[in-house]
């Protein structure tokens, strides 16, 4: 019998080498309730060329179910077309190992609306060309969540241009755990985003990512931030940087930051900072 003519009761029979055999034309012959009847297994025993094929009408009648089914492979089957098909609850229903699929220009091709409804195990399962194919208006619409799902090894990922598109809100979401993977931290951040990482965000960078900032871009930093600063990493600033220190930022560091420091930091300070000290940083210096 034509496979045409099977009833949603009888589609469930088919086997996966059966599935798998059939033609494009025949599987593009399944109507809705047909293809709707497709289980779970046999969703997956569909090859790519099959999923590829599939009308917008059929992967639009696809159940959440039937969508968490689909593998990476098939996923990245999926044409622009056929994505723009699925609900937002049915994306959100791929699981993160699948979207894994998706090519870099259909990630770009998502619009604002599909990007927001990401889970953030899906988000953090993003590869690098994915997360650096997504768009400016994209980033811009992803909540703190999905930043903060962001794993160190995407976060090192990113490239200047992407990260100098977050917003402050996003930028504050980072996790602090993925902040010491960042490779262009604070020379790719506007005033404002530098101004928006949190204590325990700048905290957790190392000197070389402290390094970045130069001289020019020392008096961003809040007073709550420099005293928030690893003692090891603030060791690490140039004597332009530390010389480059407000009153109010030196006031801010310390005992055992200012432990820390080597002489010519120290020196790079001036004699006005000096007077900013309190008697627990005066004595610090005094130990070492």
């Amino acid at each position: 019998a034509d496979v045409g003519e099977l009833t949603p009761t009888q589609v469930p029979a088919l086997t996966g080498p059966q599935l798998r055999a059939l033609t494009t034309t025949k599987l593009n012959a399944f109507d809705t309730t047909q293809t709707r009847a497709l289980t779970v297994g046999q969703i997956s025993a569909l090859t790519a060329t099959q999923i590829a094929s599939m009308s917008t009408t059929q992967i639009d009648s696809l159940s959440q179910t039937q969508i968490a089914a689909l593998t990476s492979t098939q996923i990245g089957a999926l044409s622009s077309a056929q994505l723009a098909t699925l609900s937002n609850t049915e994306l959100a229903s791929i699981s993160p190992a699948a979207i894994t699929g998706l090519s870099a220009a259909n990630i770009a091709g998502l619009s604002q609306e599909q990007i927001g409804v990401l889970t953030a195990a899906q988000v953090g399962a993003l590869t690098f060309d994915q997360l650096n194919a997504l768009k400016p208006d994209q980033l811009g619409v992803m909540t703190a969540t999905q930043i903060g799902a962001l794993t160190a090894t995407q976060i090192a990922s990113l490239s200047a241009g992407t990260i100098s598109a977050l917003t402050t809100t996003q930028i504050a979401a980072i996790d602090p755990k993925a902040i010491p993977a960042l490779h262009h931290p604070l020379r790719a951040m506007t005033q404002d985003q530098v101004g928006a990482l949190t204590s325990a965000q700048i905290g957790s960078m190392k000197a070389i990512q402290l390094a970045t900032l130069g001289t020019d871009r020392v008096a961003w930093l809040t007073t709550s931030q420099v005293a928030a600063m690893d003692a090891k990493a603030i060791s690490g600033l140039t004597v332009a940087q530390v010389s480059a220190l407000t009153a109010g930022q030196a006031e801010a560091l310390t005992p055992t930051q200012v432990a820390g420091l080597n002489s010519a930091q120290l020196s790079a300070l001036g004699a006005n900072n000096f007077r900013t000290f309190s008697a627990d940083d005066i004595a610090a210096i005094s130990e070492q």
